[in-house]
């Protein structure tokens, strides 16, 4: 996420049972720079974060309004804190797909996805869709990022036919 990293032992005991107050700024603020701070501070309980976390950030990432700077923070925030589990990857691909992102936003993801430590097999192949985009500095950037994605052998050996083609 943009800033924290991760709090002391004492110091996320202490905020965990606020997790639920705190995340309601996620959807009551208007400010985005207020609802990156939100974003922020979940983000910061690595590497346990307790169960309460996730919920109000995957149900960020299926708002009406959930794309742009603050949904990014949000997918960084899942990726980041612990290792990514069916249902978090699942609603990472999800907002991946979404209809609405733009070829922008899609980019960016794909930047951020790669450099992350907890990578997804699941989301890393939901990204190789954007290969056959028909943008072009979209399709750039997944290649870019194709190096540090942690790919099952058979998406391994078909992304490498699907370059050999594109090349």
């Amino acid at each position: 996420s943009i800033g924290l990293s991760a709090y002391k032992p004492d110091v996320a005991k202490a905020l965990a049972t606020y997790i639920a107050q705190i995340a309601t700024h996620l959807t009551t603020e208007e400010s985005q720079s207020d609802r990156l701070l939100t974003a922020t501070i979940l983000g910061g309980f690595t590497p346990n974060p307790p169960a309460a976390v996730y919920p109000p950030l995957i149900a960020y990432l299926k708002r009406d309004d959930g794309i742009g700077p603050v949904g990014l923070a949000v997918v960084s925030d899942l990726l980041q804190i612990a290792p990514v589990n069916d249902d978090t990857a699942e609603a990472i691909t999800r907002y991946l797909r979404r209809s609405d992102q733009t070829s922008d936003s899609r980019a960016n993801l794909a930047d951020m996805i790669a450099t992350k430590p907890n990578q997804s097999q699941a989301v890393n192949k939901a990204l190789l869709a954007y290969l056959d985009s028909d943008d072009n500095s979209l399709r750039a950037r997944v290649i870019l990022s194709l190096p540090q994605l942690d790919l099952a052998a058979d998406d391994f050996a078909d992304t490498k036919f699907r370059l050999e083609r594109i090349a």
